[in-house]
């Protein structure tokens, strides 16, 4: 067979960009039903959000693989190549593998009546395939865009995770944070468990509630204290919790596995532990694990403090720790076993491709990050920051469209300040799914912000890297090496990774295989 015969599927896939987005049930449902609906053949994990939810997947994955669970990962979009889009236990599927289950896809869909669909959804229904064919136990499946209506929600989840929402999509989903907040929440249907990270504004609250099917089912999280609270009983003060027991959950009796349900769950691998919490009342805790496995990660919670007064000193929590957190709370609300020290692993050794990631070019430290809106922005920023402050920084900047192009640039002043920013490159992301902003217009909007600061235009990354690179090691720094800081765009980092020759497979794993 040859190479061009072998590739058909990705040839057919790539015609479905021109159909666009599309939200909605109906077709994804339709197919799935052709397909012998491989969805119900393994437990589902929906991950939304507005940011953070393909790291959050990220380090979920990992988790279950480490209780001992076989684990698929669906995320978008893809870094470098289609592949990634799909891991099993961390790895991306095989290309001939995809492109296989493609054509299958494409037979079914054009049995009659043929079903039309969009390159996010055929790349959904590829997971599904892979998970199934390779007997996955466990499925983590991040969202595309809002909840309500995108095609992920058809896994029909045990469980879902709601990360950090921001404005954003504001044409599709809403013009305010409550609005935003409900499509996402929308994900969360009848007998699932939810964990969402906590909100601070009331409204937006209010909104994730009235959506979600079982309130006694979904747990506001607050990150920095690593506490939970019941979505119904979110006025009250928070349980005492002692030696790192979340609140109202066990321990699993089976060794690695999630025990026996009468529930909802599909395969009846899930605990009985939160089911029993539609009773409506957390239970108290004896202030030990059960298992003596909870992470030690928990150990510093604070006791007796409302959520609303408890949040506001995670402002400043890192991307990476706050994933680690919500990743682990779900583990535990779901009871599953992780030791203190598999924990750490998934801390520590969890690898989500450019984010925060520090790749080292020409003897230089390249920090990619796809922070890509203006809450991303602001928060890679004051990261950057924080581990930098003082240093000289070249920054290599590219981004799509933006609704407020102001605001997504407004972080970089913080930049300028903290650090000693001697150049930036800018230059249009290539491959994506938007197209880039023109150099033009992103360096005119920063001459108004940052008007001292030297600007260089390059219509494309690989030129665009080479002149960062060149400008980073004739610096003037006599005390350490200059930083280059790539973000902007998730797109524009695969570009950079491609060109660098960090797009293998082990580079685009998310953890290193034992």
């Amino acid at each position: 067979m040859s190479t061009s015969e072998q590739r058909t599927g990705l040839v057919w896939l790539e015609l479905l960009r021109a159909r666009g987005m599309q939200l909605g049930l109906e077709n994804t449902e339709q197919m799935l039903q052709r397909l012998d609906s491989p969805q119900m053949e393994f437990e589902s994990i929906q991950v939304a959000g507005s940011n953070g939810k393909g790291t959050t997947s990220a380090f979920l994955s990992h988790a279950l693989h480490l209780t001992g669970l076989h684990t698929g990962t669906f995320t978008s979009p893809h870094l470098c190549r289609i592949e990634e889009r799909i891991r099993i236990d961390g790895r991306p599927i095989d290309a001939h593998q995809l492109d296989d289950l493609l054509l299958t896809i494409r037979t079914a869909s054009e049995s009659a009546p043929a079903c039309s669909l969009t390159f996010f959804e055929a790349t959904f229904l590829a997971a599904m395939l892979a998970f199934r064919a390779h007997g996955v136990e466990w499925a983590v499946v991040e969202v595309g865009l809002g909840g309500r209506y995108d095609a992920t929600r058809c896994c029909h989840p045990v469980a879902c995770l709601i990360t950090d929402i921001s404005l954003e999509h504001t044409d599709i989903l809403g013009s305010t944070l409550p609005q935003i907040a409900a499509e996402k929440a929308a994900i969360a249907g009848s007998g699932a468990l939810l964990l969402a990270k906590w909100p601070t504004d009331e409204q937006t609250r209010a909104a994730m509630l009235a959506e979600v099917a079982s309130p006694s089912l979904a747990w506001w999280f607050e990150p920095n204290t690593k506490q939970l609270t019941r979505f119904d009983t979110v006025r009250q003060e928070w349980p005492e919790i002692e030696s790192g027991v979340l609140p109202d959950t066990e321990a699993s009796p089976h060794s690695g596995k999630a025990s026996e349900s009468s529930g909802s769950s599909k395969s009846g691998k899930v605990s009985e532990s939160w089911q029993s919490q539609q009773s409506g009342k957390a239970s108290e805790s004896d202030g030990a694990s059960k298992s003596g496995k909870v992470s030690e990660s928990w150990e510093s919670q604070q006791s007796g403090k409302s959520l609303e007064r408890s949040y506001e000193s995670s402002a400043g929590m890192s991307m990476r720790d706050e994933a680690t957190g919500l990743a682990l709370a779900l583990i535990e609300k779901l009871g599953l076993q992780l030791s203190a020290e598999q924990a750490e692993t998934v801390a520590r050794e969890t690898h989500w491709p450019a984010r925060m990631q520090t790749i080292q070019l020409h003897g230089l430290n390249v920090l990619l990050d796809a922070a890509h809106n203006p809450s991303g922005m602001q928060r890679l920023i004051a990261e950057v920051c924080e581990l930098h402050a003082g240093n000289e920084l070249v920054l290599l900047l590219g981004a799509t469209s933006q609704v407020d192009l102001n605001a997504f640039i407004a972080p970089l002043q913080q930049l300028a300040e903290a650090m000693l920013l001697r150049h930036i490159v800018l230059t249009e992301p290539e491959g994506g799914r938007y197209p880039g902003i023109p150099v033009a217009e992103l360096e005119d909007a920063l001459k108004t912000l940052l008007p001292h600061t030297r600007c260089s235009s390059f219509c494309t990354p690989h030129d665009a890297l080479e002149k960062a690179l060149e400008l980073a090691q004739n610096t003037d720094s006599h005390q350490s090496k200059c930083l280059l800081l790539s973000c902007g765009s998730l797109y524009l980092q695969g570009n950079l990774m491609t060109i660098s020759g960090f797009d293998s497979d082990a580079n685009l794993s998310i953890w290193t295989a034992q």
